[in-house]
């Protein structure tokens, strides 16, 4: 249980009025392939760090390209839970609309013919003849 002093997270802002797809290539655009296709460098740097233990500037770099590539993962994964998140609200607001609206129709047609019965208008779905059964 949070204590009453600790500050509260902040969750992302869920679009700022932007459909799903334009917010996030919005924030793909920041992202730089280059920065991560190169293997075969990738793979020198490491077998140069691997070998010369002294030297530290290669494994700075391996280190700095390892965090550059999880900072891009995190921001990846937590763009894909805001996007879950975005359309989960979506869609709980379109069921309520829908179920809202349909009470309301199916509601309006009952007020009708009960307003058709008081006036003694004969209503369509009130002619159906009633089926007899002998006795």
């Amino acid at each position: 249980m949070p204590s009453i002093n600790s500050p509260t997270r902040s969750k992302p802002k869920l679009g700022d009025g932007n459909s799903s797809l334009h917010h996030t290539t919005k924030r793909l655009l920041n992202f730089y392939k280059v920065d991560f296709i190169d293997i075969e460098s990738f793979n020198k740097s490491v077998d140069i760090a691997l070998s010369d233990p002294g030297d530290m500037s290669y494994k700075n770099n391996i280190n700095s390209s390892y965090g550059k590539l999880y900072t891009q993962y995190k921001k990846f994964t937590n763009e894909e839970h805001l996007i879950n998140r975005m359309e989960r609200k979506s869609q709980i607001r379109n069921t309520l609309f829908r179920g809202i609206t349909t009470l309301a129709i199916g509601f309006s047609i009952m007020f009708v013919y009960w307003v058709a019965a008081e006036f003694g208008i004969s209503m369509p779905l009130l002619r159906v003849p009633l089926l007899r059964v002998p006795l």
